[in-house]
This record gives structure tokens, C-alpha cells and sequence, in this order.
């Protein structure tokens, strides 16, 4: 659970801190006053990527280089401080105060759903859909699933481009016996 966020210079807010209930919190305010960029924040601070699609250059407050988002989390064990820092130059990440690579990190640190206006293509659009957001839910549960996963990807991808090059048959048995395994994984 967050209990502090900050946001510098993302989208319209400048400079941004609030302490969060623990319960529930109510965020209200006139139209175009920033409370979907707020919410945006504080989803950026759990995934490392807009849910509105927008691009690091849409993010930054016109006129700045960066923005930085901060927070921390209560833990079984304690507090977790959790941040980032986004700009052209490309995104930084910390948690507990040690440098992170990706958005796996921040999910770990501050796991989040977010219901958008597009929740719908879950049950409407293509089994690709249903797919990533069932890894997503599953790496929440399970965090060894990320590693078995991005394995998964890399066996398929190596297997699919054997198969294309016509590769020798101990090539893409080699491929296969991996992609097996880690299929077997999965599905477990």
C-alpha cells in the first residue's frame, strides 16, 4: 500500500505531495485541475508506462527536461521507497534505494491494476489481450514467472527462427526440448 507520493513536473502538476489513507482516498477538483494526470502518476510509479499511451515528451511539464515520481510503500517489513526519474535520455529506476532495471521492479515494489476506458478489449479484442494481462496477474502471484516467461519468448523466438532458416534438425530440437520445458513451466 502507497502511503506517500510525490510528482515533479509530470504533465500539468509541478509540484506534487500527498500522504495516502490506508483505507480509501478521494480525489476531487474542478475539470482539467489534474486529477487524471495524478492518477497517471501514480500508475507510472507502478508500471514505468503511461496508461494513456502518451510518450515521455507528453509527460514532461512544457518546458522542463525531466520529471521524477516518488514513494513509499508499507511493507510486511517495513517501508520500501520506490522512484524514477523519466526524460529524453531514457527512464532511471530505484527501489529501496538500490538502482533498478525496468518496470518488472516497480510492479514488484507497487503492484496495481488499472481499469481504463480500453478494459473492455480484454473480452472484445484478441486472445494476445487476455494473454498479457493473465502474465501480468501471474507475475504478481508468482514472481519467478517473469524470468520463466521472458525465457519462454527468447526459446520461441530462437525455435520460430530455426524453423524459418531451415536450420539442421539438431538445431530446432535443441530449441524444442527449451521451449517444452519452459511451456511445461508456464502452464504449471
Amino acid at each position: 500500500m502507497i502511503q506517500l507520493f510525490r510528482a515533479t513536473n509530470f504533465r500539468c502538476l509541478e509540484k506534487v505531495a500527498l500522504e495516502l489513507g490506508p483505507r480509501f482516498n478521494l480525489i476531487s477538483g474542478a475539470n482539467a485541475s489534474g486529477k487524471t494526470s495524478l492518477l497517471e502518476a501514480l500508475a507510472y510509479l507502478g508500471r514505468g508506462k503511461s496508461f494513456r499511451g502518451a510518450s515521455t515528451a507528453n509527460l514532461i511539464k512544457h518546458g522542463e527536461a525531466e520529471f521524477v515520481l516518488f514513494g513509499e510503500v508499507q511493507r510486511p517489513h517495513g517501508k520500501l521507497a520506490i522512484g524514477l526519474r523519466n526524460s529524453r535520455e531514457g527512464l532511471e529506476v530505484r527501489v529501496g534505494g538500490e538502482t533498478a532495471t525496468g518496470a518488472a521492479a516497480l510492479a514488484e515494489a507497487l503492484p496495481l491494476q488499472v481499469i481504463d476506458p480500453d478494459v473492455h478489449n480484454l473480452i472484445a479484442g484478441g486472445p494476445e489481450l487476455r494473454r498479457r494481462f493473465l502474465d501480468w496477474v501471474a507475475f504478481h502471484v508468482e514472481h519467478e514467472h517473469l524470468i520463466t516467461w521472458r525465457r519462454f519468448r527468447r526459446a520461441l523466438k530462437q525455435r520460430n527462427a530455426a524453423l524459418k532458416a531451415k536450420s539442421p534438425h539438431a538445431a530446432i530440437r535443441g530449441w524444442n526440448a527449451d521451449f517444452l520445458e519452459l511451456a511445461a513451466q508456464l502452464d504449471e
